[in-house]
């Protein structure tokens, strides 16, 4: 359950919403990857346990993107994105391809960073407008510089383009599915494509508009965990190659 397999995951957006930013960037980026790699280490050297779990992940990379396009609150964006990041690392756990498994801790670090920055933010604009819906906040970022950078590069960060070092984490999990399986390869790639219009909607809301700019001082704090989190994406993109030795090799 902690590793949010589906669908046994469904607990995470209701308790990301409820939880303090801390807490849930914990949960996010701490407690499922454990037991992600728990789960690896103990029961999937099992072939049939392998493939449920395998049938079980590909459903949840896709129920994770369906509901990402019926939530309204940004928190519980970023929490099915977290589901979404589970689930596909458990998938190229099952597909026990080299080139999937040895990336799949990347990908998971990377999108770590990523979420956990989102969700520090949105957990900052909740505290200071008193709300985190998307229709809300629409142009929150507009005329604030950090905010629109921090935004734009966690959101892309979970989206996994370049020059962030997710994009490397989609990019070789992939193949590696691809090599395991077509299919699977293919259910892969097409949820990743799915989740660009979903991203860069919710994106393009917050950070444009018209009129007075809306800021709050008091999200100094969020802004400059934000920041750090995000160079760190970006200055990884380049040093992908020299994680992979300290990821499973298979």
């Amino acid at each position: 359950m902690e590793a949010a397999l589906f669908p046994l995951g469904s607990w995470l957006p209701d308790v990301y919403a409820a939880a303090p930013e801390p807490g849930a960037a914990v949960i996010s980026s701490a407690a499922t990857g454990v037991a992600s790699i728990l789960l690896y280490r103990m029961v999937l050297a099992d072939a049939l346990v392998g493939r449920v779990v395998a049938v079980l992940a590909s459903l949840g990379v896709v129920v994770s993107v369906a509901h990402m396009y019926k939530e309204s609150d940004l928190g519980r964006v970023v929490a099915y994105s977290s589901m979404f990041s589970s689930n596909a690392v458990l998938l190229a756990f099952s597909s026990k391809n080299s080139l999937a498994v040895s990336t799949a801790l990347v990908y998971y670090l990377a999108h770590s960073l990523s979420k956990t920055s989102a969700f520090i933010l949105a957990g900052g604009l909740r505290r200071d407008f008193g709300h985190s819906s998307v229709q809300d906040l629409r142009g929150v970022a507009y005329g604030w510089g950090a905010m629109k950078l921090n935004l734009a590069l966690s959101l892309l960060g979970v989206l996994g383009v370049p020059p962030l070092v997710s994009f490397w984490g989609d990019f070789y999990i992939a193949a590696g599915l691809l090599e395991f399986s077509p299919t699977l390869g293919v259910l892969f790639l097409l949820t990743l494509i799915a989740l660009v219009p979903v991203i860069l909607s919710v994106l393009f809301m917050l950070v444009s508009g018209t009129g007075e700019p809306r800021r709050a001082p008091s999200t100094s704090v969020y802004l400059a965990v934000s920041t750090a989190l995000n160079v760190l994406a970006v200055a990884l993109f380049s040093l992908y190659s020299w994680l992979l030795p300290y990821a499973f090799t298979g």
